[in-house]
Parts: structure tokens; C-alpha cells; sequence
């Protein structure tokens, strides 16, 4: 299903996804053809696995060339990756591709608009590695 909402920024189309959603797992990616969806399946294994949130990371090295400026790739993300990242085992947690359970979203109880259930420190988190595309 697509759903389309009209107003701007960034947390106003994931709380419209997740308001839609019926599932009890939400995957939710950039829409640009940048993040392999066809890796769904590999996906919900892993929160199946008992894990709360996904994390893709793209920063690992099968990146195709030229899919992020190189002003973003080694200027950019990876500082402000080091800055923001509380993860322990996490490099990218701003990466444009995720899973989340209902439950872990609904504990959340998101309020703000940007990437602040990027840096939730609660869940039982897990990292995948992903292919970025230009």
C-alpha cells in the first residue's frame, strides 16, 4: 500500500506510515530505489529474532560509487554519525532504511518530527549490513 501525506518534513511521513500500518512489524525505507527492499525477508528474520529495531547500515563498504556526495560520505555522516551514534554495536543510525515492531513503536511514543527514535537507547537493537544504491 502507498499512502501519500501532504504536509513536509521528514517525521510527519513516518508518523503517517505508522498511523497506516497494520502489521505488527514496520519496515519503513527511503523511497528513492537507493535501499534494497528485496531484502524484507533477511529483515524480518532478524526481528522475528526477538529484536525491537533494525538499524540498516549502509556505511559498509558495498556502496555502489557515486550514491552518496562525497561531502555526506567523508565529511558529513561520519562525524555526525560519532556525534549522535549511543549505540554500542551501531555506525549508521541514520541510515534510510529500518524495521521497528509495533510494540517498541508504541513505547516510544514519538511526539517530535525528525529522527529521535534514531537514538532510542531502550530497545534491543540490531545492525544489518545493506547495499546503498546511486
Amino acid at each position: 500500500m502507498v499512502v501519500m501525506e501532504d504536509r513536509r518534513v521528514y517525521g510527519n511521513t513516518y508518523q503517517r506510515g505508522f498511523k497506516e500500518a497494520q502489521e505488527n512489524i514496520i519496515i519503513m525505507g527511503d523511497a528513492d530505489f537507493t535501499y534494497p527492499f528485496e531484502m524484507t525477508p533477511k529483515f524480518m528474520k532478524e526481528i522475528l529474532k526477538g529484536y525491537d529495531f533494525e538499524i540498516e547500515d549502509r556505511l559498509n563498504g558495498m556502496m555502489e560509487a557515486d550514491a552518496m556526495p562525497a561531502l555526506h560520505r567523508y565529511i558529513g555522516t561520519p562525524p555526525l554519525l560519532k556525534c549522535l551514534t549511543s549505540y554500542p554495536k551501531t555506525r549508521n543510525t541514520h541510515c534510510g532504511m529500518r524495521a521497528i515492531t509495533r510494540e517498541a513503536l508504541q513505547r516510544l511514543n514519538l511526539k517530535r518530527l525528525g529522527w529521535e527514535f534514531t537514538t532510542e537507547k531502550n530497545l534491543r537493537i540490531k545492525q544489518i549490513p545493506i547495499p546503498h544504491r546511486k
